[in-house]
């Protein structure tokens, strides 16, 4: 494997294609040489280099958030754990109807929950009319 963070995020990209190093090379226009020295960490590719390669690969470079996490204690003095932030879904999937697990929702496990379009209103977000959601609308 690789000695740099970019080295192996190519390698392993190139792996998970199925790809060679040299078809790799081929379908990144670059060299099979530059391509292993960055592979093995002896160069070190530019943020275009690295995006190009991923590419030929199939694959995109993308920034995702990790969110932290701290434990907070409530008033009773049980701890819970709690992001520092939310993953990102899409909004078909944000104002999607929830069935909670019996586990997460045990006083009330048959309860589905829906999304309020009227709040999200409120809210200040405005969904076009190809993702309006209503909670007529049945789930799935």
């Amino acid at each position: 494997m690789a000695d740099s963070p970019a080295g192996r995020l190519i390698e392993s990209a190139r792996l998970e294609a199925g790809l060679s190093g040299a078809e790799l090379a081929r379908r990144a226009h670059t060299s099979r040489p530059t391509l292993a020295a960055y592979e093995h960490g002896v160069k070190s590719p530019t943020l275009e280099t690295a995006t190009r390669l991923l590419a030929a690969a199939g694959f995109r470079l993308d920034a995702v958030p990790v969110p932290s996490f701290e434990v907070v204690v409530d008033g009773r003095g049980r701890p819970f754990t709690v992001p520092d932030r939310l993953p990102r879904l899409p909004i078909r999937q944000a104002l999607a109807r929830v069935c909670l697990p019996v586990h997460l929702n045990w006083s009330d496990p048959d309860r589905t929950y829906d999304a309020d379009e009227d709040k999200v209103a409120s809210a200040g977000v405005r969904l076009s009319p190809a993702v309006r959601w209503r909670a007529s609308t049945p789930a799935g």
